[in-house]
């Protein structure tokens, strides 16, 4: 059985004293699903909102079925005032930058990987803490068949990302072919 008043001691620790922050590691909870981590997180984010002013960036991953609007509703209930805001991706800049000076802000994993990519610099600016719950899916899938590869070939563009590609789609090629002669 789960001793939930200090099963999430550890995760405590690391949201409200700051000496357990380190810019260049991520600490990683995997605490089981369904235990209540969230939940845990978004009151002890609330209680550090009453005694600091440290920034929060929340990322989770759905804003579906108003999944963020809730996670604002719950930090700020757990805070007693309002400290939290949501940002959606299609509001407009002046909503966002207006709401990007919340001591919390709550925003998607997709809203999270237009900042990795470079864009919605503002959401993260002067922030002392990311948390991000769940897995964020970062890495966009695409789909290169060896015809592409020739087709690029063939018009001489070459280079030595595009050298490592068509080797390893060649290898890979070669591995398939292999597998099927064996299955005959």
């Amino acid at each position: 059985m789960i001793d939930y008043k200090n099963y999430f001691h550890e995760l405590r620790q690391h949201i409200l004293d700051e000496s357990k922050w380190d810019k260049s590691n991520f600490v990683v909870f995997n605490h089981e699903a369904g235990t209540g981590k969230s939940q845990s997180t978004f009151r002890f984010i609330g209680e550090m909102t009453k005694e600091k002013a440290h920034r929060v960036l929340y990322v989770q991953r759905f804003v579906r079925d108003d999944e963020l609007n809730k996670t604002v509703d719950t930090i700020n209930e757990h805070a007693g005032k309002r400290v939290a805001e949501g940002v959606y991706s299609k509001e407009k800049q002046s909503t966002i930058r207006k709401k990007a000076k919340a001591q919390v802000l709550c925003i998607s994993h997709q809203m999270y990987k237009q900042i990795c990519l470079g864009n919605r610099e503002e959401l993260k600016n002067e922030r002392n803490l990311l948390i991000i719950d769940e897995y964020p899916d970062l890495v966009e899938k695409v789909s290169v068949t060896l015809d592409d590869i020739a087709y690029l070939w063939g018009r001489n563009i070459r280079n030595k990302f595009l050298d490592d590609l068509a080797n390893l789609l060649r290898e890979k090629h070669h591995d398939c072919e292999v597998k099927q002669e064996r299955s005959k």
